[in-house]
């Protein structure tokens, strides 16, 4: 069964007031994720209030399903990319507050293939967002999308196929953390671990943010954000690195996932990111 928890999320923050201005939404399917996030929209537009009855059937629900809803706007690749000229339309056509709903809405699908200057555009619109207005990136390679973009959104993941939903690698992560906690560099082991679970750089990219994940949840422990280790509890060990240390191999995990979203060397990359890591240990 696919996890749609990223929707009952949004629809909380929503009814909380607490909704970011800048969502990127990775997936393995863009259509269905873009179907999904337009009955999050009705939901939150619908005349009838939630009301199950509507069925999503009021006038403004009938827009969303026909892309004519004034407050939202969908943006697709104009042949191989999005152009800027698409972008500075969202602007003018946003230059006022809403009427209809809380929010302007703008949806960008297959965001990754944003041009050079339209990326650039893009970013100085979500660097100054305007509190009426809502941005959702739908991505299913997010490596191709500029880091400065990806850090300035709440990224979400959306996955439909059951094989990527239950990408957590945490065996593999188990292993090698262990491996590289013990200074014990056996890059052959390392190295076959990795041909054997990932398949290409946006499966590379989700196991990192993984491992990103593990040594955050690590440090809020160590300096008492949180209580337990509920999700990491096999990862206890961890817990033995300073805080120094922790923060040092978290920006050595976050150098890695940015330079996979260029055309580097995988294979040099993954030696460097492991003797970096190790070296940490003393």
């Amino acid at each position: 069964m696919v996890n749609k928890q990223w929707i009952k999320n949004l629809e909380l923050k929503y009814n909380e007031n607490k909704l970011a201005h800048s969502f990127l939404l990775e997936t393995d399917s863009l259509e269905d994720c873009l179907a999904d996030l337009k009955n999050f929209i009705k939901k939150i537009i619908c005349l009838n209030k939630y009301d199950e009855n509507c069925s999503y059937q009021c006038n403004n629900c009938e827009l969303i399903d026909k892309d004519n809803f004034p407050n939202l706007i969908i943006v697709r690749p104009d042949g191989k990319n999005i152009k800027k000229e698409q972008v500075i339309n969202i602007k003018n056509k946003f230059n006022k507050n809403p009427i209809i709903c809380k929010y302007n809405i703008y949806i960008i699908v297959e965001s990754d293939k944003l041009n050079d200057s339209a990326a650039n555009a893009m970013l100085k619109f979500i660097e100054e967002p305007d509190s009426s207005t809502i941005c959702f990136l739908i991505s299913n390679n997010i490596l191709n999308i500029m880091p400065t973009i990806k850090s300035r959104c709440q990224i979400i993941k959306c996955f439909y196929n059951e094989k990527s939903d239950k990408l957590n690698y945490e065996q593999e992560l188990l292993t090698i953390l262990n491996y590289i906690e013990k200074k014990d560099y056996k890059f052959i082991m390392y190295k076959e671990i990795l041909q054997n679970i990932i398949e290409n750089k946006n499966e590379m990219y989700i196991f990192f943010e993984n491992m990103l994940e593990i040594y955050k949840s690590i440090y809020k422990y160590n300096i008492g954000l949180i209580d337990k280790l509920e999700n990491y509890k096999s990862f206890s060990f961890l817990t033995n690195n300073d805080i120094n240390n922790l923060l040092s191999k978290i920006k050595i995990i976050n150098d890695t996932m940015q330079k996979l979203s260029f055309n580097v060397n995988i294979e040099l990359l993954m030696d460097k990111f492991i003797i970096e890591m190790g070296k940490l240990n003393g």
